[in-house]
């Protein structure tokens, strides 16, 4: 049994593009997210991403390298809401992502971490 690669996975000159696409594999369709909706997503990025859209907000992530650390520093709207240093562009990620969410509402964020520890773990490889 071989394993074929999905061409749309490969198709783009950066890989930020091809996380977008991986991450959207998860996107709920729909005008309103309900917090059942939310919680049902496995990936930290695509919660926090799904949940400012939610609340008519835009969530993106800058990433940058300097002295071998990953810099990923996450936005809300124009405005700057966290920035983290890792060794790996997942940590980094995930750390911003975390971090921005934190301030709008700690409770969904606990809430998410009760349901999907184990996969967050995985993802991180920890």
């Amino acid at each position: 049994m071989s394993m074929q690669i999905n061409s749309e996975l490969t198709n783009f000159p950066t890989s930020n593009k091809q996380i977008e696409l991986i991450e959207s594999i998860e996107y709920v369709h729909g005008l309103q997210l309900t917090t059942e909706e939310l919680l049902k997503l496995k990936s930290v990025n695509a919660f926090v991403k799904r949940y400012f859209e939610s609340q008519n907000l835009h969530y993106s992530q800058v990433l940058s390298v300097s002295n071998d650390l990953i810099i990923c520093k996450a936005f809300v709207g124009h405005e700057q809401v966290s920035e983290c240093a890792e060794s790996t562009f997942n940590k980094a990620r995930v750390k911003a992502a975390i971090l921005a969410i934190q301030e709008y509402n700690i409770d969904i964020l606990k809430l998410w971490l009760s349901h999907h520890k184990e996969d967050l773990q995985n993802y991180l490889n920890v």
